[in-house]
């Protein structure tokens, strides 16, 4: 067990730093591309394949950051995701995004598979780090962390995703739009379904990012 947790505190922690990067401006990687990035970290966490994949990826994306690559080419927008991806759309999200000069920075979804796991007391550690879940969190716990989030990442905006598969994750973006209004933090919330196609209205919801994003520019919002 000790050797396990200690092999998923490396790739826990390599996970962090590439995601970090994405504090960035210009953003080096988008989270959408994370949200493919992040299979191993939850399917093989403890693994050394895992460790390994991620220490090329950060290779990789530091590589970008000292070539100045950037994820969008005229990033005026920078995004936080809030809940579950859309897996099925995830490419088509990075494309009209794009297209408007804008991309996901951050979202609550890859945040929540890093922890930091402790050796030398590996079962205590397990408890605590899963016990951290987000859905284990209070309303403004989630709030607060989320709004740290957007400060950290300095995004201008959330896309909250109302998912039809999981209502527990539904709650919590309800309970939080208050708060995201509160704090002065502009905010859309577009419905769909993380695995059901059927529920994906591509014309009213590539209208609803459009209309959003437009106005974050026309408010100020972002980089000229």
């Amino acid at each position: 067990m000790r050797e396990v947790v200690e092999e998923s505190n490396r790739a826990n922690k390599l996970w962090q730093q590439c995601l970090e990067l994405s504090k960035r401006v210009p953003v080096p990687w988008s989270n959408t591309d994370a949200f493919a990035a992040m299979a191993p970290i939850v399917i093989a966490r403890g693994l050394p394949q895992a460790t390994a994949y991620y220490e090329k990826l950060h290779a990789e994306l530091t590589q970008r950051v000292r070539d100045n690559a950037q994820a969008v080419p005229r990033e005026r927008i920078r995004l936080l995701w809030d809940a579950i991806p859309i897996w099925l759309r995830k490419n088509w999200l990075a494309k009209i995004t794009e297209e408007h000069d804008a991309v996901f920075v951050a979202s609550t979804y890859t945040h929540s598979w890093w922890f930091n796991f402790d050796a030398d007391n590996a079962m205590d550690s397990l408890v605590r780090r899963y016990a951290w879940n987000t859905m284990n969190r209070s309303t403004q716990w989630l709030l607060d962390w989320t709004l740290d989030l957007v400060r950290d990442y300095k995004a201008d905006g959330i896309v909250c995703h109302w998912n039809a598969s999981c209502g527990i994750w539904n709650s919590y973006v309800k309970r939080r739009l208050p708060g995201y209004k509160k704090a002065g933090v502009p905010h859309i919330v577009i419905k769909a379904d993380m695995v059901d196609a059927r529920a994906f209205d591509e014309t009213v919801i590539a209208e609803q990012l459009g209309t959003f994003i437009d106005g974050l520019k026309r408010n100020g919002n972002g980089r000229s």
